[in-house]
């Protein structure tokens, strides 16, 4: 059984402890140690990384995992294997553990909160790398003002300084946010509710029918995503050539919808060229114009194209290099030379809409069917 000195002393970054047990090789390595500092993953709260040190290597713990009592710590070793019972440090990566409890401390107080003012549970929770996320049991709509009169709430408590304490009853680990917030938890927590830091609500909306998402960020992750704003925000005032974002960004979207204008009406031109084309080169006989083409679009071009060649042909088969097909008729075409055509389509491994006039979809035996056609209609007198 490993000790659990994060439990001791939630802020002890640096100590000793021994190997027991070592699996799995270089590029990702496991180590079981008698003790440790590390928080094992667990309860939404991701696991703490830092680094393992001993003679002549270094293990980057990337991920901490419980097992049976036993903490094992996982990640990228460098330089010579691990020995059990050696002696190694231990030193966990501060502004991560920092920001987890943080934001896991910021949960607490905000779900204490949606509960007690508003009667909105919190039935799941997780931190996740930008962001931490929880969901409310509600069938019903949201009240939006609820959420936001609960942000401001959190933010008052924040700047009180209340504290956070932490204490087991049996083997129950409590968490207890004087006058507000009292539950058991296993997650590790900021001390006092100033160094929270800051609360900011970023995203509510519907999970499903049964739940609802709300999406936070506490502390230093605020500090993190203003500074990634920032950037973004320069950045995109560099490449719009102009300080006022918003007023440039209306002059591009003006633009872009004058150019959609511009590029439907040139696509409408050169459909209709396509089809003048493909009518041009069209067989005529008794049974009307008749279009066998092979033209290499997607599915909804063809049925554009199909539909202006119909205003012109009484038979049209046209196909594409994916085995997809349209084939169309209209009522002057011989309705017993139309059934010949379905029953060897039917004969066939076809997947599509079959009806009296309309026929689309894909056949394997492509060639075979336009061959067939060509030998029906093309020669008819």
């Amino acid at each position: 059984m490993t000790e659990k000195i994060f439990y001791l002393d939630s802020e002890k970054y640096i100590d000793n402890a021994v190997i027991i047990d070592i699996k799995g090789k270089e590029d990702y390595l496991g180590i079981l140690t008698d003790k440790t500092i590390f928080y094992p993953e667990g309860g939404g709260q991701p696991s703490d990384k830092g680094i393992i040190k001993g003679k002549n290597w270094i293990l980057e713990v990337l991920k901490v995992e419980e097992i049976n009592n036993n903490i094992w710590h996982y990640g990228i070793l460098k330089g010579e294997f691990p020995k059990k019972n050696e002696e190694i440090s231990l030193e966990i990566d501060i502004n991560l553990r920092r920001e987890y409890s943080q934001e896991h401390s910021a949960q607490h107080l905000f779900s204490a909160i949606l509960e007690k003012d508003y009667d909105y549970k919190t039935t799941g929770f997780q931190i996740l790398d930008e962001h931490t996320k929880i969901e409310i049991p509600l069938s019903s709509e949201i009240n939006f003002n609820y959420i936001k009169k609960s942000e401001e709430k959190v933010n008052k408590i924040i700047m009180m300084g209340i504290p956070i304490f932490d204490y087991w009853i049996g083997n129950k680990r409590i968490i207890e946010i004087l006058n507000y917030d009292k539950n058991p938890c296993g997650g590790l927590h900021v001390k006092n509710t100033k160094d929270i830091g800051l609360f900011k609500v970023l995203k509510i909306y519907r999970k499903n029918s049964q739940y609802w998402r709300i999406e936070f960020i506490a502390g230093e992750r605020i500090l993190k995503r203003l500074e990634k704003r920032e950037m973004e925000y320069e950045e995109l005032k560099r490449k719009l050539g102009d300080s006022e974002i918003v007023p440039a960004l209306d002059k591009i979207m003006v633009k872009m919808k004058d150019l959609e204008k511009e590029n439907k009406r040139l696509k409408e031109e050169i459909l209709n060229y396509k089809v003048k084309e493909i009518l041009n080169n069209s067989t005529e006989n008794s049974l009307g114009k008749i279009v066998l083409e092979k033209i290499d679009v997607e599915m909804n071009t063809l049925k554009n194209i199909n539909n202006k060649i119909l205003e012109e042909a009484n038979f049209s088969f046209i196909f594409n290099n994916l085995n997809q097909f349209i084939l169309s008729r209209n009522k002057n075409f011989p309705e017993n030379l139309w059934n010949c055509i379905l029953g060897f389509i039917r004969e066939k491994d076809f997947k599509g809409v079959i009806n009296d006039y309309f026929v689309q979809g894909k056949i394997d035996e492509i060639d075979n069917l336009s061959e067939f056609l060509k030998n029906l209609l093309i020669s008819f007198i």
